[in-house]
């Protein structure tokens, strides 16, 4: 009882302190497979895409909106504010995509809510958490064929590269665990899935040209982070 209440004073303490409290992350993301759809006179063709895995950076901020004080717990409803980065590149050598590679880069920025539930546990807090958020990407990316492979180097040939500004959504979740009043540590999973399509045109000929409507890859992160305060 005696540590909970000391916990408790630390935590008020360092809510009136430091109302924001930053953070860093990074770990890995595992990318859903995706599609291209190549269009063409002839007509469409949906082609499936795999992207496999990749790392994810990213930091932000933790605003403590409000706290709930019950018994022995602390449920507390926050606003995260964070932004992210991956680059997503992969070349395809065989099978339905053969002889093309693509690359993404998105840079991720969202707000969630948050709710953590603040459990005493000796002299720290273990911390489960889940909440829901969205923002937006900026995706720059671009398509080209590999060398070796039929249109491969020829300037201005069966290659592209757009940048689109998408809506994403979130729906992170974990648990945290407070070493100090002014350090503790965490582990989050959950997408980071921007919403639609990256959209490429390019030349076939001297006089044609083909269109290919790629969606945008969503990312399943599981990464470890720290958090200067509560």
């Amino acid at each position: 009882m005696r540590n909970f209440a000391l916990i408790t004073a630390l935590l008020a303490q360092a809510a009136s302190a430091a109302a924001v409290a930053p953070f860093v992350l990074g770990g890995l993301a595992d990318t859903a497979p995706g599609s291209w759809t190549f269009v063409r006179k002839s007509g469409q063709t949906l082609v499936p895409a795999g992207y496999g895995y990749t790392f994810y950076l990213g930091g932000g901020v933790t605003y403590d909106l409000a706290k709930f004080r019950q018994k022995r717990i602390i449920p507390t409803l926050s606003l995260d504010t964070d932004a992210g980065f991956t680059r997503i590149h992969r070349e395809w050598r065989t099978k339905e995509l053969e002889g093309w590679e693509q690359t993404f880069y998105q840079i991720t920025a969202t707000e969630t809510f948050t709710l953590r539930v603040k459990v005493p546990a000796g002299d720290r807090l273990i911390t489960p958490y889940v909440g829901v958020g969205g923002g937006f990407a900026i995706i720059p990316t671009s398509i080209d064929r590999l060398e070796g492979f039929r249109g491969s180097g020829q300037a201005g040939m069966f290659e592209d590269s757009v940048s689109a500004l998408k809506p994403v959504y979130t729906v992170p979740f974990g648990v945290e665990i407070t070493l100090t009043p002014s350090s503790t540590i965490f582990w989050r999973f959950g997408p980071v899935a921007p919403v639609g399509k990256a959209v490429y045109e390019y030349q076939t000929g001297p006089t044609s040209r083909e269109r290919v409507e790629s969606s945008v890859p969503n990312s399943f992160l599981v990464v470890f982070g720290y958090r200067w305060g509560q």
